[in-house]
């Protein structure tokens, strides 16, 4: 990717267009073994991978289940955010704090209506944008404002998801983001993720792994919480036993503002699908499917339940 300064980036002479707030969130799904997960904004600025079985038919409609090959993501821009344009384009631009990043040549998809590129996992432009509080998308015709608040936790958690769902294919991720890199955290002090380890290790035996887990600051003590999936957990022979039930699997949140006086993480139990994000405040969130209270069937968007730290507890904000 090509990468101008700001004495470049910023000279373009275009109409503004107001701003379009929201912000970062994570969604994954899978379908007939196909996984695909997305760093997204309600702006219309998504970061997506798709990892594929082999023989899987491809999904299509769905323009965050494009296949994307390891250490690969695709940038997927709504035709509101991007502007009109001619297909492939190749005037689409990032600006975060003084740089601005080129896009590659993007093509419309007319069976979703976006634009789509394809960039490296380990690009520039991600730290870049998760040091800013707001970022711009900008082409020939067009330019927005959008928030970046949350991007930083949300990004993390989605290149560990795609690198441990890409894993279960057969096709590793070997590059990643360093300023995330899971090697890199682990190697630093992590009263939480020694917590969780030893949770993992006590239900496992010596052997338990501590399988990829999302991380962010949910108390905002400037030490790092934990939130783990159980569902991830895969315990070595000969234990099978397992946490999850016929609704789900729980979901420990090791919070370092709660935990030493509990001894234990918060629990969420029969959930599923957990996602970091943050509420329009700034305030660290967690989702997560929870049952169909009473139910029989139920979308995914209204069963969602977001949690947050309140100052005393863990706790699901009212419905």
């Amino acid at each position: 990717m090509t990468l101008f300064r700001a004495g470049f980036a910023l000279l373009a002479a275009l109409v503004l267009a107001a701003p379009a707030r929201a912000d970062w969130g994570m969604q994954a799904a899978e379908v007939g073994g196909v996984f695909w997960g997305a760093a997204e904004s309600g702006a219309g600025f998504s970061v997506t991978c798709a990892a594929y079985p082999p023989g899987a038919a491809p999904i299509r409609a769905e323009a965050r289940a494009v296949a994307t090959a390891p250490d690969a993501v695709r940038v997927i821009l709504s035709t509101a955010l991007a502007g009109p344009g001619d297909s492939p384009r190749d005037d689409l631009m990032v600006v975060a704090g003084p740089n601005g990043y080129l896009l590659p040549p993007a093509e419309f998809d007319p069976e979703t209506g976006w634009w789509a590129t394809v960039i490296g996992a380990g690009d520039a432009m991600f730290p870049a944008i998760a040091a800013e509080q707001e970022i711009r998308v900008r082409s020939d015709s067009a330019d927005t404002a959008i928030s970046a608040r949350g991007f930083a936790a949300v990004y993390r958690t989605f290149v560990s998801t795609c690198s441990a769902r890409f894993g279960r294919t057969g096709a590793d991720w070997t590059v990643h983001v360093p300023e995330w890199d899971h090697a890199q955290s682990a190697a630093t002090a992590s009263p939480m993720r020694d917590a969780a380890a030893r949770e993992v290790a006590q239900f496992c035996g010596s052997d338990g792994f501590l399988p990829d887990v999302m991380t962010t600051d949910f108390d905002r003590d400037g030490t790092e919480d934990i939130v783990l999936d159980w569902s991830l957990v895969d315990c070595p022979a000969p234990v099978i036993a397992s946490r999850c039930t016929a609704t789900g699997c729980p979901v420990l949140v090791f919070l370092s503002g709660l935990y030493p006086a509990l001894g234990n993480p918060a629990s969420l139990f029969d959930s599923s699908d957990p996602r970091l994000g943050a509420l329009s405040d700034g305030t660290p969130s967690l989702t997560v499917l929870a049952p169909a209270r009473g139910l029989t069937t139920c979308r995914a968007e209204a069963c969602d339940q977001v949690w947050t730290w309140n100052g005393a507890a863990f706790s699901p904000l009212p419905e």
